[in-house]
């Protein structure tokens, strides 16, 4: 999935913003307000986008507003064994 990135500096607040560049549908908003957080609010910006990376590389982004979403692994046994783990 390609983003466009929105990043910008409000009166000494560092905001970001990405946009699915297909779509125009905002996925990520993030804020820091003044020097509140200090380094934890840039950890919490760099963890962010990581867990949004890992979700996009797997197709959980669009695949989040399926109506069925969750209830994949219910029926699917390519993780698991169901001679070793029985469904309950």
């Amino acid at each position: 999935m390609a983003y466009i990135i929105d990043a910008r500096l409000e009166r000494g607040a560092p905001s970001l913003t990405l946009i699915d560049a297909v779509t125009g549908e905002e996925h990520f908003h993030w804020r820091r307000d003044g020097m509140s957080g200090g380094e934890r609010a840039w950890e919490d910006l760099f963890k962010r986008l990581v867990l949004l990376s890992c979700a996009d590389r797997m197709g959980m982004v669009p695949r989040a507003k399926l109506p069925l979403f969750g209830n994949e692994c219910v029926e699917c046994t390519a993780c698991v064994d169901r001679e070793i783990f029985p469904a309950a």
